[in-house]
């Protein structure tokens, strides 16, 4: 089953994102959790597009493929969560960048108001994962 999300906006056409059209590229130091990540999204339909073990890694990945969600669990500051969420929307402002955070605390807010589309709190479950991707990932006009 292929699931579809819709978003109305009066007088333009949209063509629906259905999961097969969302590509992701997962950025995060703990290779199990990647692994974890990974399972529940392709299970959920989605394109996996590429992993990296560090922000330099998934920079570089950014530039080199075309995604449309960069999901992203490092460990850093909230200064360092907006500079590189700057510099990922400098690669391309049409990205869907998605934080995971272990708490609250201001870090979720700041790095919303630098361009990030969500951010989701850790512990989680897989399907408010999947909702999140869904309702972030961008809709083709």
């Amino acid at each position: 089953m292929i699931s579809t999300i819709s978003v109305s906006i009066v007088g333009a056409p949209r063509i629906p994102t259905t999961a097969e059209q969302v590509s992701i590229v997962i950025g995060g130091e703990i290779p199990f959790l990647n692994a974890l990540l990974r399972m529940a999204l392709l299970e959920a339909g989605f394109k996996i597009k590429d992993e990296a073990a560090t922000i330099e890694d998934l920079e570089r990945i950014c530039k080199a493929l075309s995604t449309t969600v960069v999901l992203i669990d490092f460990q850093m500051s909230e200064e360092d969560g907006v500079k590189l969420t700057n510099r990922l929307l400098d690669i391309d402002s049409a990205l869907a960048i998605v934080f995971i955070i272990e708490t609250l605390g201001g870090f979720g807010e700041k790095v919303l108001a630098s361009g990030a589309r969500a951010f989701i709190q850790k512990p989680f479950s897989t399907f408010d994962l999947v909702d999140l991707i869904r309702k972030v990932a961008p809709v083709h006009w």
